[in-house]
């Protein structure tokens, strides 16, 4: 009975001990694609992957949920749950031969070593107290990059250290940092224009060739105290529903800070994000001093509330509004998480680029998932169907399946209108109200006048395993310049705004209009993980376009995590 007792006890503080972790997981993490795939499946109706990153309590929550689903998983997806409970839970198994203070109290062991068993998580340093859990990895890359961008030949070798540093303090402060400083040693440095996790940073971008050494940060800090929560973080963020990249804030920007503030229950959420969007650098002379000049960014900003409702397990629907403003301070309008960014933006003298959207995910059948998101950049509700300059949109739509207890198959329809995105504000040859960071879209990456067909699937394997493939087709309308030299704007560019030609005469836009440029592009990953923070990972990408050169790139990636 004792025993009982005592076990009772256990069960009942256990998960309130786990799941006091409020420090941020970022995006890039593979647990994210894994509890997605287990929502539709079903067993996982609360998870919202619609807006991410998301604490690790809440990663810890569903994964103890799912812990309860044995009879409904297969073995693959089991394996995975258990990979991923060793991570979050840390059970013994995860930190091995710990040192102990000599009055064997475990809640005060701090680790400085390697564990042998290929099983065991490895730190730098680890303690966890009744009050603290702070954790220190390395990791090493070994890349190797190749690319064949019409026709020319090139690649490059890298090294990449990588420091990450978390934690939380009791259950209401937590914090993460992630910082790499990676250096190509061999090679032509341009090989990183094409590699599309690196190609949005400034150097990269901006620079041809590229100086060859790079630089991301990861940085966040969270206050939580159920229901409610605030963060403050420089990192990636993704909004919206999709299987691979969402219209309203899609996934392959470069990091940009950004506060955010909220609060969840079962059935409503709420959040208002304010961001430090950056453009393109120049230099500012002083007329009378022409020799002395100061290198500066238009100052840009970007607001965003997000509501979202969830009336049963099988439906969630969510309302977003946005702005984009710059060349001014932070504005206390748009500060405040209640005021409505429309109304806001009309009273502050309508010179700023607000936009919103509907959307909503549904799962009408066991094992299949639909999205279906609306998103307007500007409307006149007068003007509504006649291709007006005044009504702008995008809209996406995909369908998924849970196949087979480890492959999660989607397929989606994409299209942006032209100059969706866009703003017509210009100054010193920056688009300052433009919706994008470091010249790059914040929404889906085809960008305006174009559209897209999809179609994914994401693997897991066994012995830790994954792999990942989608084929696109997509048609776009480029901008040009005519015959006479005159420059034609057929809203083919995020970055520019201004309505040319006759179409603005007339106050009419045409879909895909200007250059055409269709064209497939796929994609294939693959990722193995023999010993517990050692893997290698594989990715393969090839683009063949009417006007564009074709583009085949590949990245070879060997880890080791310490």
């Amino acid at each position: 009975m004792k025993s009982l007792f005592f076990l009772g006890i256990t069960l009942i503080l256990t998960p309130s001990m786990a799941f006091s972790q409020p420090e941020i997981v970022p995006v890039e993490h593979e647990v994210y694609d894994f509890l997605h795939l287990q929502r539709v499946h079903g067993l996982l109706p609360e998870y919202l992957h619609e807006s991410r990153p998301i604490a690790r309590d809440e990663i810890i929550r569903h994964l103890e949920t799912l812990e309860g689903e044995r009879n409904r998983m297969g073995r693959t997806a089991w394996s995975w749950l258990q990979t991923f409970r060793q991570e979050f839970l840390e059970p013994s198994t995860a930190i091995e031969t710990m040192i102990v203070p000599k009055d064997g109290n475990e809640a005060g062991k701090v680790g400085f070593h390697f564990p042998i068993r290929k099983d065991t998580e490895k730190f730098l340093f680890y303690k966890k107290t009744a009050d603290w859990r702070t954790a220190v990895q390395g990791h090493a890359y070994a890349q190797l990059r190749g690319a064949n961008p019409g026709g020319e030949t090139m690649g490059g070798f890298a090294l990449v250290p990588e420091l990450i540093i978390e934690g939380h303090y009791k259950d209401w402060f937590g914090f993460y940092s992630g910082t790499f400083d990676g250096v190509q040693l061999l090679g032509n440095t341009r090989v990183q224009k094409y590699d599309p996790q690196l190609n949005t940073l400034y150097y990269i971008l901006y620079y041809d060739p590229p100086i060859g050494s790079f630089d991301r940060s990861s940085v966040s800090i969270r206050l939580a105290k159920k229901p409610f929560f605030i963060e403050l973080a420089n990192e990636r963020l993704i909004q919206g529903a999709s299987f691979s990249e969402p219209i309203i804030l899609g996934g392959r920007n470069d990091y940009y800070a950004f506060a955010r503030i909220g609060f969840r229950t079962k059935s409503f959420q709420y959040q208002m994000i304010h961001a430090n969007l950056a453009d393109r650098a120049y230099w500012e002379y002083d007329p009378d001093k022409p020799d002395f000049g100061r290198l500066v960014s238009p100052q840009r900003y970007m607001a965003m509330h997000r509501l979202s409702i969830i009336p049963s397990p099988r439906f969630n629907f969510s309302f977003y509004e946005m702005v984009v403003y710059g060349l001014r301070s932070p504005e206390l309008a748009y500060l405040n998480p209640f005021n409505p960014v429309v109304t806001s933006e009309h009273a502050l003298g309508d010179r700023d680029n607000s936009l919103f959207a509907l959307e909503s995910v549904a799962r009408p059948a066991p094992k299949i998932e639909a999205h279906a998101t609306l998103l307007v950049d500007d409307m006149i509700l007068t003007k509504i169907g006649k291709n007006s300059y005044n009504v702008k949109w995008a809209f996406q739509t995909g369908i998924g399946a849970h196949i087979a207890d480890n492959i999660l198959t989607s397929l989606a329809y994409t299209r942006v209108d032209p100059f969706t995105y866009t703003h017509r504000f210009p100054y010193k040859g920056s688009f300052y109200n433009a919706y994008q960071h470091n010249q790059s879209t914040l929404g889906h990456p085809i960008g305006p006048n174009s559209d897209q067909w999809k179609i994914a699937a994401k693997m897991w394997f066994p012995k830790r395993i994954r792999a990942e493939a989608s084929l696109s087709y997509t048609r776009r309308g480029e901008n040009y310049t005519d015959a006479a030299g005159k420059f034609i704007n057929v809203g083919g560019d995020p970055n520019n705004g201004l309505q040319t030609g006759e179409e603005l005469a007339s106050g009419k836009k045409q879909f895909l209009a200007g250059n055409r440029d269709d064209g497939w592009s796929a994609l294939a990953s693959f990722s193995y993980e023999p010993i517990r923070n050692i893997s290698v990972r594989f990715q393969a990408i090839h683009e063949t376009y009417q006007r564009t050169p074709n583009v085949s790139f590949f990245k070879t990636e060997l880890i080791f995590g310490f």
